[in-house]
């Protein structure tokens, strides 16, 4: 899938942006998948992500590498 690079030079800017063209996906197919460096790989069907409960996380990250930011904690 190709995509278009694009640089941010507004005031505060500096960031890469990546815009991507959007795939056409069935409602009934659909589903969002979490894998990569995890220990299980899974994916989850929008119903199956309404019966989880929700979380908010409310917290300013610096990510300069890529990765995650560490014991990000979340606001009960």
């Amino acid at each position: 899938m190709a995509g278009a690079d694009r640089h941010d030079d507004s005031e505060g800017g500096g960031a890469l942006q990546r815009a991507l063209p959007a795939t056409q996906s069935s409602p009934a197919t659909y589903a969002s998948r979490i894998d990569g460096l995890v220990d299980r790989p899974k994916a989850f069907t929008p119903p199956q992500l309404r019966t989880m409960p929700q979380t908010r996380v409310i917290h300013d990250m610096v990510c300069t590498d890529g990765r995650r930011v560490e014991n990000t904690p979340p606001l009960n």
